[in-house]
């Protein structure tokens, strides 16, 4: 696990910059992303799923992960992006 030190203001612009980007991602024409099958990339598309769907889907979208087998996993930017800056969100202490 990494940490790093950010100012106030250093944060605040990190979380803008990464939701500006999110937006830009979003106007893409297409926002597949390939991820390799590894087990720290399993785990993350777990955690993308119990995130980002709706309870009563999870499940099925987590047999359908299982179903593929260890072939790459096909997802979109804009979901591991908006993860990533919710997950910063949530880990961050502002005194």
């Amino acid at each position: 696990m990494k940490q790093i030190t950010l100012e106030d203001n250093e944060y605040e612009l990190l979380l803008k910059f990464l939701e500006e980007l999110g937006n830009r991602l979003g106007c893409e024409g297409c926002n597949d992303y390939t991820l390799k099958y590894t087990p720290d990339n399993v785990k993350l598309i777990k955690n993308i799923t119990r995130h980002e769907f709706d309870p009563k889907d999870v499940k099925e979208e987590l047999e359908m992960l299982e179903k593929r087998g260890k072939k790459d996993i096909i997802t979109s930017n804009t979901m591991i992006l908006y993860y990533l800056i919710d997950s910063i969100k949530k880990s961050s202490v502002i005194e």
